[in-house]
């Protein structure tokens, strides 16, 4: 009889933690405030561009500049 049966067996009418199933829960909305800041930084670093080489370095900025906010904002909470 394998291990995992064996705990099953024993754990029927239980309520540890390793008899249940395990679920994984998911929240995305910090995905969801980088892309607006993401977006954001877009609006405003592209028209500021003039040539192709301004436009990928705004294209760029555009993507770095919400985690350099939040490094930013930590340092200063100093945490």
């Amino acid at each position: 009889m394998s291990l995992k049966k064996i705990i099953q067996e024993k754990c029927k009418d239980c309520d540890h933690n390793h008899c249940k199933p395990m679920r994984y829960q998911s929240n995305s909305s910090g995905g969801a405030v980088y892309g607006l800041g993401i977006f954001g930084a877009a609006f405003y670093f592209i028209p500021q561009a003039v040539g192709g080489e301004q436009f990928v370095m705004a294209i760029l900025k555009s993507l770095a500049w919400p985690a350099i906010l939040v490094y930013q904002a930590l340092s200063l909470l100093k945490l």
